[in-house]
């Protein structure tokens, strides 16, 4: 995953979680991204930046998905539902 200036140019690599990848699924005016990212132990993890891109964090546990963060850092994604298929929307904010 990257992030880039406003006009586009001066891409900064986001780096992952220990593992090889990365990528994102969304970004607010502040420049905090939304994404999943490998870690060391094999795993995917969703994970939220600071503004700018700065310091990856992860959030989520299992079969959850990130989909979009807006403004006010509330971040919208997806969890599984456990003994069906059905999917649950989830809200929240890091603030």
């Amino acid at each position: 995953a990257f992030i880039t200036g406003p006009d586009g140019k001066g891409m900064q690599d986001l780096g992952t979680l220990g593992g090889p990848n990365s990528f994102a699924t969304g970004i607010n005016a502040s420049g905090q991204v939304v994404g999943a990212a490998d870690d060391a132990f094999g795993y995917t993890p969703n994970f939220v930046t600071d503004a700018n891109g700065i310091k990856m964090t992860p959030i989520g546990i299992g079969a959850f998905s990130v989909f979009g963060i807006n403004n006010a850092g509330a971040i919208i994604g997806q969890a599984g539902v456990a003994g069906g298929n059905a999917n649950a929307v989830i809200i929240w904010s890091l603030r």
